[in-house]
């Protein structure tokens, strides 16, 4: 019931911050934001509750004898399996941690995207976002003239923000946003539900691409409650965040 009760609170702070018109429900123009963002740091990043990489990725202790290591030409590619380098909280597996967030993600349309603006307030408005790829990178539209694009360039991390009242689950993924201007990745990755607010398609968009460093998740569904004690919730690291 503790966790519940957490889990509600945070969605009613993350629908207080979103002071910015929905993106792609209403494709109306963004207004400015003051309010907090959508999770509290102190509830959910907690730096003790973090195993230490250099307890989990040691190449002495996990490289058999005689292998070779892995050259540039074999790095993980979209298709692999994502890098984790720490899990947090209770200690669940990532699978299961992975697994979880990928339902969650999967029911809930439209998430919250927060950025920092040159003041170093954040800004939070709801997106139409693509599903997470294998590596849980997720891809968002939006106009090339907006508030966003700017703070992006400027400033790159972001965090995006699902929340599943019925659950009661939430996913926090903190990440590096790359803006997508090339007219090929544009439509490849182009979405259908995009397309009334953009007449020309993809040529009148840039998309913004957010890369994985940290995934948190708090849900009662799927019995990842986090810390009872410091509220910290269960999460995963990933290896080359934002690179």
């Amino acid at each position: 019931m503790r966790a519940a009760a957490r889990i509600l609170a945070v969605a009613l702070v993350a629908a207080g911050c979103a002071a910015e018109p929905a993106e792609a429900p209403v494709g109306a123009a963004e207004a400015e934001n003051v309010g907090p963002p959508a999770a509290s740091t102190a509830d959910t990043t907690s730096t003790a509750d973090t195993t230490s990489t250099a307890d989990t990725t040691s190449t002495a202790d996990t490289t058999p004898t005689g292998e070779t290591t892995p050259t540039p030409d074999s790095a993980p590619t979209a298709d692999s399996a994502p890098l984790l380098v720490t899990v947090s909280g209770t200690g669940a597996e990532p699978d299961r941690i992975l697994t979880a967030a990928r339902e969650i993600v999967n029911s809930v349309p439209w998430p919250s995207l927060a950025t920092v603006d040159a003041e170093g307030r954040p800004r939070v408005r709801v997106m139409d976002a693509t599903p997470p790829d294998h590596d849980f990178v997720v891809r968002l539209a939006t106009n090339p003239r907006s508030q966003k694009v700017r703070q992006i360039r400027e400033s790159p991390a972001v965090a995006l923000h699902w929340v599943d009242a019925a659950g009661p689950s939430f996913v926090t993924l903190l990440g590096q946003a790359r803006l997508v201007e090339s007219a090929t990745e544009k439509a490849r990755f182009w979405q259908e539900s995009w397309d009334p607010f953009y007449p020309d398609g993809p040529n009148d968009a840039v998309l913004i691409e957010v890369r994985p460093v940290r995934l948190e998740v708090v849900s009662i569904p799927h019995g990842l409650e986090g810390d009872t004690v410091t509220w910290a919730a269960d999460a995963v690291e990933f290896a080359g965040g934002g690179g």
